[in-house]
């Protein structure tokens, strides 16, 4: 054996999935690696078995793809696996350790109520170049498995070399984003319950008016992340200084977007902002998805300057842009563009966000301009549908707002918001 079994397992009384979002997970974990291009990052259960993984088949290294090509070799990646993640999980911290070829590996616990939901875990890698003395290390542990010497030693040369400052920045950074999720969903919890409290005590006492605006106001509240901004704006400003040193020009610029998108969404979204913000906050967005996306996406954001003070409630325009980006331009095979501009149009302010996507069926269409509060037409990071932003512009504007959808399979869709510019307009 490789490695000494732990005596107590880790207890689990809801699996990750009924916690975690993990088609929302794994784009922030392709998201990470198109920004920094240091690490591939798997989501792990307990007992070691993946979950998703961040490219799929990339996710191992050739050397780790040939260890696996036999039964033997399986078995030991995968207690290897699953020891990490415990080790992890009893320490309540990230762990860094050697796998049982040789190699670095390193796993993030996903801690919900003191429970170990899952970790995740990334490597194999080298934290220094490979020398001889090393190389002949790890092929003497995998001497016993039934795979040619020659082919583990030409693979071994291929696996990367991560310094340790990198991976242990990375590290901190994905420990943040684990502490983000479950955070999160744990005050969504602790608020719907307090909700279903005040629901019992006001059927009781009649005051249905005075909960529905209690309960209007804490599902606004529970989308927005509850995490110690301080820590994290620090830490973000370092792994951003640290990518100056290193010269990593678009791992700098991809932290300073992500560090200027949460704390935008940590803002109450009841609150009333300038356009010009609103804009920023579309900017941002784009630019962190224009590095997983490449030459696949063309962003284009205008304002013009007699509409940049306009006051609309915060996170209007991201939950757009989102859907413009996951249901337009995400499902299409090759590139796409998406548009946001603000222009006055004679006593009009005229928003407008336009993807060359996949488009909708009239079908479709329909429904999602229907009441429905369809969970599909959501963001990833607003957490708000577009049912959502119109009940929250009619609260703030009343019937003096319009917002229009048209859209054709095939060419794209564009929405196109209208408010009458002497409205909530400071400048």
């Amino acid at each position: 054996m490789y490695f000494s079994r732990l005596e107590t397992e880790v207890n689990q009384t809801c699996r990750i999935e009924e916690i975690v979002d993990l088609r929302a997970l794994q784009e922030i974990l392709d998201t990470f690696f198109d920004a920094t291009n240091l690490i591939r990052i798997g989501l792990k259960d307990p007992e070691g078995k993946t979950l998703i993984s961040a490219y799929k088949h990339t996710l191992r290294s050739s050397f780790c793809r040939l260890i696996r090509t036999c039964p033997e070799g399986v078995q030991r990646c995968q207690e290897s696996d699953r020891w990490g993640v415990q080790q992890a999980a009893t320490r309540r911290a990230p762990f860094i350790y050697t796998c049982h070829a040789g190699l670095t590996d390193f796993t993030v616990p996903i801690i919900f109520q003191g429970e170990c939901l899952g970790a995740l875990m990334s490597g194999q890698v080298l934290l220094s170049p490979l020398m001889p003395e090393k190389e002949k290390e790890i092929l003497a542990r995998c001497a016993d498995l039934p795979i040619e010497q020659g082919k583990l030693r030409h693979t071994l040369r291929e696996v990367a070399v991560i310094p340790y400052s990198a991976l242990e920045s990375g590290l901190r950074l994905l420990f943040i984003i684990a502490q983000y999720v479950t955070e999160r969903e744990l005050k969504a919890r602790t608020e719907a319950q307090l909700i279903q409290e005040k629901l019992y005590l006001a059927q009781e006492r009649q005051h249905a008016a005075e909960l529905e605006s209690d309960l209007h106001r804490a599902r606004l509240q529970s989308l927005q992340s509850q995490i110690n901004s301080h820590f994290l704006f620090n830490s973000l400003n370092t792994i951003a200084r640290l990518a100056v040193l290193e010269k990593a020009p678009q791992t700098e610029r991809m932290t300073y977007a992500l560090a200027r998108l949460l704390r935008y969404s940590l803002r109450k979204v009841d609150t009333l902002v300038p356009l010009a913000e609103e804009m920023d906050q579309a900017s941002s967005y784009l630019e962190i998805q224009k590095a997983r996306f490449q030459d696949r996406l063309d962003v284009k954001v205008t304002c013009e300057p007699t509409c940049r003070e306009f006051q609309l409630p915060c996170m209007t325009l991201q939950p757009l842009v989102e859907n413009a980006l996951i249901h337009g331009l995400e499902p299409k095979p090759g590139s796409g563009c998406i548009s946001v501009s603000a222009q006055r149009q004679n006593d009009e302010v005229v928003i407008e966000i336009t993807d060359t996507g996949v488009g909708m069926s009239p079908e479709h269409l329909a429904e999602v301009l229907s009441e429905k509060d369809r969970v599909e037409s959501r963001g990833h990071t607003s957490g708000l549908g577009i049912r959502n932003v119109r009940q929250r512009l009619h609260h703030c504007f009343g019937g003096q707002f319009s917002l229009k959808i048209s859209s054709e399979e095939g060419k794209g869709t564009r929405v196109i918001l209208r408010f009458p510019h002497k409205l909530l307009t400071t400048g």
